[in-house]
């Protein structure tokens, strides 16, 4: 007959007290009730636990080494159900958190990631670099919970669900020794000429339509792109080295390259949103509560 937990805990609580009355007091059972459950314990093993009399309760030598067994055996079911219990209510578990590669780049993940692991000490956060591509399938295989995404999205929404944008500012990166580095503002018409480094990814369409848009609102043609790289930050690092001019979002700027100036560019219309993806579907505990921190964030 496999053993029950509370079977268990009946003996360790006998074992403590010694006594089936006092035993059968602590655990608020009849005591004729624990004397059975003891009894089939020790048929169950085969060996006797206990030598009793009408005066007198102690433990046989293989009670003394069952109690050892069945109190470590205790000690992990509690433990496992305050487990369940935590995980329930989003205070324990993993997280699975996507980002594109310059998401680190804005307030928004740093801050929301380090209040989280303040507020849910227990929570395990696991945090992987994606696309928005790969955020998107990883959403819908469950394999993923929430995702740091650039817009616009290179595919559609179904099933899933955008909030919490943080709009940044576009700034342009040009090489220190660039004509157009002392500038203070720039405007797509200040561009037509130039050669530029670009962001080609998933990550990066909202990078190429911002690139036609300035061909369009200067009245002169597409924009040279002469070396691209999936990743902006080391679009800056090829900017640096003379290459090209480059679109970067605002938070960017925090990269500091020495041959690299930051120089805003003209036009509301002309922003990077950074946005938050998940299911469209009611928040798990976890979830909602990373997305209860990222109200306190629109609130810092």
């Amino acid at each position: 007959m496999p053993l029950e937990s509370r079977t268990l805990r009946y003996f360790v609580v006998l074992a403590e007290e010694l006594h089936f009355g006092r035993a059968a007091a602590r655990l608020n059972i009849v005591q004729p009730a624990l004397s059975a459950q003891i009894k089939a314990l020790e048929v169950s093993l085969g060996t006797e636990l206990l030598h009793r009399s009408r005066r007198h309760v102690e433990l046989t030598a293989a009670g003394e080494r069952f109690l050892i067994e069945a109190r470590r055996a205790v000690a992990q079911l509690d433990h496992a159900e305050e487990v369940g219990r935590q995980v329930a209510l989003g205070k324990a578990g993993v997280l699975n958190i996507g980002f594109v590669g310059s998401a680190p780049f804005a307030k928004r993940l740093p801050w929301v990631i380090s209040r989280f692991r303040r507020d849910w000490p227990d929570v395990e956060l696991s945090l992987q670099e994606q696309n928005a591509d790969d955020q998107m399938q990883h959403l819908h295989e469950r394999t993923l919970d929430v995702g740091f995404v650039r817009l616009p999205l290179p595919g559609s929404l179904d099933g899933l669900r955008l909030l919490k944008r943080v709009r940044e500012s576009i700034m342009v990166a040009v090489p220190a020794s660039h004509s157009l580095a002392k500038a203070s503002q720039l405007t797509p018409r200040d561009l037509v000429n130039e050669t530029f480094v670009a962001a080609m990814s998933h990550e990066s369409a909202g990078w190429a339509a911002t690139l036609r848009q300035i061909g369009i609102d200067s009245g002169g043609n597409a924009p040279r792109i002469i070396q691209s790289s999936p990743h902006l930050a080391t679009v800056v690092s090829l900017v640096n080295a003379g290459l090209g001019i480059a679109l970067v979002p605002d938070s960017l700027h925090s990269l500091d390259f020495d041959q690299v100036r930051y120089i805003p560019l003209a036009g509301d219309h002309h922003t990077s949103d950074v946005a938050v993806l998940i299911r469209d579907e009611p928040a798990t505990p976890l979830v909602a509560n990373f997305l209860t921190v990222l109200d306190q964030f629109d609130h810092h």
